[in-house]
């Protein structure tokens, strides 16, 4: 594979959606000379068409990114040239189900609403413990919420007798909190 982090980085966000390569959902145009041909598809097929050297240029429609060419691609990619074979190693990273090719964060696959708040809320009050070497140190005042987490995603931790957080919606009465259920 001839694809450097900074190549990949590029085609998931030139040519994916969400900033991650996809096997479709893609539409655009290709020019050889004076030929325009429309395609749909995804992110393996257009670098496909890039690496093969074929064609002149390459316009995204949907979504409406401009126009690129193979020199850009490998431009993108610090100079190496992106080959079919990158191409075909693209389609293997292309769906939520494997390992895929995205820049920055994975999108949180599709999960019922409350599930993506609360992993949301985790995330906002303690980034410690999302990246790779959490630390036991408690930043977070002494688990006290973050009042802008909390208007961020509509979402009230309580915490119980125990001590453990759990997460739901409720309104505060004077100095206590009504949980509210369904």
């Amino acid at each position: 594979m001839t694809l450097t982090q900074a190549g990949i980085n590029y085609i998931c966000q030139q040519f994916g959606l969400n900033n991650c390569c996809v096997e479709a959902g893609l539409s655009w145009f290709y020019t050889i000379g004076e030929t325009q041909i429309s395609e749909t598809g995804g992110t393996a097929q257009i670098v496909s068409r890039l690496a093969s050297g074929l064609i002149d240029s390459l316009t995204m429609t949907n979504p409406a990114r401009g126009t690129f060419t193979q020199t850009d691609l490998n431009a993108a990619n610090e100079g190496i040239v992106v080959t079919l074979q990158d191409a075909k190693n693209i389609a293997l990273h292309d769906e939520p189900a494997e390992e895929q090719y995205c820049y920055g964060e994975p999108p949180i696959p599709d999960e019922p609403e409350g599930n993506r708040k609360i992993l949301k809320l985790i995330k906002c009050m303690f980034p410690r413990l999302m990246t790779k070497t959490p630390t036991p140190r408690i930043t977070n005042n002494g688990m006290t919420p973050r009042i802008d987490c909390i208007k961020e995603t509509g979402i009230i931790p309580l915490q119980s007798r125990t001590g453990a957080l759990g997460a739901t919606r409720g309104r505060k009465i004077g100095r206590r909190l009504r949980a509210k259920y369904k």
